[in-house]
């Protein structure tokens, strides 16, 4: 929108208006219009190129199923960077870049979740719950009986966590994949009835639900597991 045919579309609005007959404040206004949306549209692309992106995950640091939740949202990622790299310099392309900021974050979200998964899943490994249950059927002490069913416990609510991760991944890979999807279509046609605003909504709307979950997953107690590959601990 800072483009020299962003300024030009304001001036032209402008003229437009002058030829229609509106007086010149008026004319005026209709082109300030337009420089007041680049004023609030700028800054929110700022932020989210100055919003800091999780780090990059290498899929083979991480366990099934979790690797294939990174590997295809890499692929996602780079499907989408080779389309916006074949379309001509210009609004579009521009508009295509700002949308990949989006994308490139998602994919960096989608890794970090995976991660996490494989650190609950890591965990859950270390909880040997048949062993837990022949303890307590031997009638252990009271206060060793207790520690026992809180293990259980634990194992219980990393399998639920577990599944429901899952679940969510799989649904958010396949919204992200439906949205590149669309700005791939536009980007491929050059279609402008299709709203690319409508993705980069949608997109940016993942990444913040994507987000959510991280940070949700961050704050999971974990009980001491095996350590996960590259040395960190589970």
């Amino acid at each position: 929108m800072l483009s020299p045919t962003g300024f030009i579309a304001a001036g032209a609005a402008a003229g437009v208006s002058l030829v229609a007959g509106l007086p010149v404040a008026a004319a005026v206004g209709v082109g300030a219009a337009w420089l007041v949306r680049v004023a609030v549209a700028v800054p929110a692309g700022i932020r989210w190129r100055r919003r800091r992106r999780p780090a990059a995950v290498d899929p083979f640091t991480v366990g099934e199923p979790w690797r294939a939740f990174v590997l295809g949202a890499r692929q996602t990622g780079r499907h989408y960077a080779r389309t916006v790299a074949a379309v001509p310099a210009g609004p579009l392309s521009d508009r295509l870049g700002s949308v990949g900021v989006k994308v490139d974050t998602a994919v960096a979200e989608i890794g970090q979740i995976a991660r996490a998964g494989h650190a609950l899943s890591a965990a859950r490994r270390g909880i040997d719950d048949h062993g837990l249950r022949r303890q307590l059927d031997a009638d252990p002490d009271p206060v060793v009986a207790d520690a026992l069913r809180a293990q259980l416990d634990t194992a219980a609510r990393l399998d639920a966590t577990i599944t429901s991760t899952r679940a969510r991944l799989e649904v958010i890979d396949a919204q992200l994949g439906q949205a590149v999807t669309r700005a791939v279509e536009i980007a491929a046609t050059a279609d402008t009835s299709i709203s690319l605003g409508g993705v980069d909504d949608d997109i940016a709307a993942l990444v913040d639900e994507m987000e959510s979950l991280r940070l949700a997953l961050a704050e999971t107690d974990l009980p001491p597991g095996p350590a996960l590959p590259g040395g960190d601990p589970a």
